[in-house]
């Protein structure tokens, strides 16, 4: 038993890492007066396409990703180079989403839970 669970367990792994992401028509870039397209490209693991474009103006880049999925996301992230490794930006996150005398709600993830069609919700640092 033990080796025939091992070796199922193998099959199954090897079956895994070979499986190939399915096929996605390829994107074209959206040309734009403001942005430059920097590099386009197809992320094989994720069955993706991916472009990058560069606002001419601010240099702000912003990527765009295409699959096949249903679901749609986006991100807004900029850099913040901690200085050292006290936590204090992940603090600063927690204490922001915790609310104010201003803004009172506590847990602003289950309120938007509550009243969105999200499938994916967080904040990240």
């Amino acid at each position: 038993m033990g080796s025939s669970a091992a070796s199922t367990c193998r099959s199954s792994t090897s079956l895994a890492s070979t499986m190939a992401a399915p096929a996605v028509p390829v994107m074209e870039a959206v040309s734009h007066p403001s942005y430059e397209v920097v590099q386009t490209d197809h992320i094989t693991e994720f069955g993706a396409n991916a472009i990058l474009y560069k606002h001419k103006k601010t240099g702000a880049e912003l990527l765009s990703l295409s699959t096949d999925d249903d679901n749609k996301c986006f991100g807004i992230t900029f850099r913040t180079p901690p200085t050292d490794s006290t936590g204090v930006p992940h603090i600063l996150e927690h204490s922001v989403l915790c609310g104010s005398r201003k803004y009172t709600t506590k847990d602003p993830f289950v309120q938007l839970l509550q009243g969105s069609l999200q499938t994916f919700l967080n904040a990240f640092t």
